[in-house]
């Protein structure tokens, strides 16, 4: 077994747990975490909600069978 973690923006989150559902994988854990890259700043109509210079993401983290890695 192998754990797998990855850091997305919030609004894909659908999207990576539609494909995983796709490839049989029906279950990750997800945590918010703040994250800061190469994403420009998000801002809504009542301004930025998260700490300046940092980015509201999600982790993600998937355990599979060793063969389903790649």
């Amino acid at each position: 077994m192998k754990k797998i973690e990855a850091i997305i923006r919030k609004e894909k989150l659908e999207r990576v747990k539609t494909l995983l559902a796709t490839l049989g994988y029906d279950g990750m854990t997800i945590a918010d975490v703040n994250g800061w890259g190469r994403q420009d700043e998000i801002s809504t109509k009542k301004g930025p909600k998260h700490i300046p210079g940092w980015l509201p993401k999600l982790k993600i983290e998937l355990i599979v069978n060793d063969e389903d890695v790649s």
